[in-house]
C-alpha cells in the first residue's frame, strides 16, 4: 500500500507543484508591494487596497497598481487614491500617487516617455464626472489628472472594474431592487392544506 501512496504523492506534486510555486511567487510579490506601501504609510494594510499588475514600461517586469478603498484613509467624497509602483529586482518603489479617482481604471495603448497611459474616472466631490488621462511625465506619474473628457478606446484594457449602479451614477446609491410579492386571497392555497 505504501508504494501506491508514494506514487500518488509524486503524481500530485508533479501535476500541482507548479501551481503552488506560482502561488508562492504571487504572495511574495504582494508582500513586496505591501512593504513599499507601508514604508510610505505604516497605516496602509492589505485590506485597504486591491492590487493589479501590468508591465507599464515594456521592460518585461510587471508594475503594481494599488487602488485604495473606503477602509483606508485615502478615500473621500471625490474618490480614492491609486498608487503606482515600479517593479524591480529589489521589490517595488512608488512612482505615482493619484488621488480622487474612481473605477473603472483602464490601461491605455498610448504611452508617454516610454510608460503606458492610464485612463481614470473622476467623479464625486463636486466634480463633473468624466474620464481623464494620467500620463508619465518622464519622472513619475503625477498626482494631477488631465481634465480632458476622454472616451474608452477598444484597445484600452480594464485594470479595475466597478460596474455602474442601476441608476448609472456612482454619486447616488442604487435603489434597492423592487420586491414583488404575490397577494393571495383566503382559500387560494386550499389544495396545499389538504396534503398529508
Amino acid at each position: 500500500m505504501l508504494p501506491i501512496m508514494k506514487i500518488l504523492g509524486m503524481m500530485l506534486l508533479r501535476c500541482f507543484g507548479p501551481i503552488f510555486a506560482c502561488s508562492a511567487v504571487v504572495l511574495a510579490a504582494d508582500e513586496a508591494v505591501q512593504g513599499a506601501l507601508q514604508e510610505f504609510d505604516g497605516d496602509l494594510k492589505p485590506e485597504h487596497y486591491e492590487i493589479k499588475k501590468a508591465d507599464l514600461n515594456g521592460d518585461g517586469v510587471e508594475e503594481a497598481l494599488a487602488l485604495t478603498n473606503g477602509l483606508s484613509a485615502y478615500a473621500g467624497s471625490g474618490g480614492v487614491t491609486l498608487f503606482i509602483l515600479r517593479g524591480g529586482a529589489d521589490g517595488f518603489d512608488i512612482i505615482g500617487r493619484v488621488p480622487t479617482v474612481n473605477p473603472p481604471i483602464y490601461l491605455r495603448a498610448d504611452s508617454h516617455h516610454g510608460w503606458r497611459d492610464l485612463l481614470v474616472r473622476v467623479a464625486g466631490g463636486g466634480a463633473t464626472p468624466h474620464l481623464a488621462t494620467v500620463s508619465h511625465d518622464g519622472t513619475s506619474y503625477p498626482a494631477s489628472k488631465g481634465t480632458d473628457a476622454k472616451k474608452v478606446a477598444p484597445t484600452d484594457k480594464v485594470l479595475f472594474d466597478d460596474p455602474l449602479p442601476v441608476d448609472g451614477h456612482h454619486d447616488a446609491p442604487a435603489p434597492p431592487p423592487e420586491r414583488k410579492t404575490a397577494q393571495l386571497m383566503p382559500g387560494e392555497l386550499a389544495e396545499f392544506d389538504q396534503l398529508p
